[in-house]
């Protein structure tokens, strides 16, 4: 079976691509002094600095993140999107 890797810019969360059998890496996030995973924020906080002028940036997801899931895939043959 061929397994689907993609990164939380396909706006699937972590537990939404588990249920589609997608595995969805989460974005690096940052507004302000705040920083974390792509849609595991505390998002009222999130709006809030928005609000307040500050400017969310994004990065990739970390690599050691992206190389543990797939690590998880047991040899099966990966779609990275």
């Amino acid at each position: 079976m061929v397994r689907i890797i993609t990164d939380s810019s396909s706006l699937y969360t972590v537990e939404e691509g588990r249920d589609t059998g997608i595995d969805s890496v989460p974005l690096s996030v940052s507004i302000g002094d705040c920083h974390g995973p792509d849609l595991q924020m505390d998002m009222p906080q999130f709006y809030t600095r928005i609000d307040a002028a500050q400017i969310p940036t994004s990065s990739h997801p970390p690599l050691g993140e992206v190389l543990a899931t797939y690590q998880t895939q047991r040899g099966e043959p990966i779609i990275h999107i």
